[in-house]
């Protein structure tokens, strides 16, 4: 099922003409920063290091409030297996887990989404300034 999945997510590329989109992106970066004309002004080791320490930082606060749902779920089903140990907690466990996955993630999804632009903007202003110094 996975290769039909990834057969028709690259069918819908192509057909919603996202793959034009990536060419025209391409094209215009050649026209932003021609062949030869950007030199790293700033220090390409320190920009690598700081991306790398800013990835891993933002990997961290993108899945904190969902593994936080997660660990007080984990506890609120430990709670009640000793509370109820005649009740079937493993059956009813994962799909209990998998809901409050989803409800996290829909309650978290503005805050998640601000995270990964403010991280997405601080990238790219760490290599815009090591490329033009600016």
């Amino acid at each position: 099922i996975t290769n039909l999945l990834f057969a028709m997510a690259g069918g819908l590329v192509f057909v919603s003409g996202v793959h034009l989109e990536v060419i025209r992106g391409l094209a215009l970066s050649f026209h932003a920063v021609p062949i030869g004309a950007a030199g790293m002004v700033g220090n390409v080791e320190t920009l690598v290091f700081d991306s790398a320490t800013e990835m891993m930082a933002a990997g961290f606060r993108i899945s904190l409030p969902l593994m936080i749902v997660a660990m007080l779920t984990q506890l609120s089903f430990g709670f009640l297996t000793r509370v109820a140990p005649q009740l079937n907690v493993w059956a009813l466990g994962f799909a209990f887990m998998i809901a409050m996955g989803f409800v996290a993630l829909l309650l978290f999804a503005p805050y998640l989404v601000r995270e990964i632009e403010a991280t997405m903007e601080r990238g790219m202003e760490n290599f815009m300034y090591t490329v033009t110094g600016l």
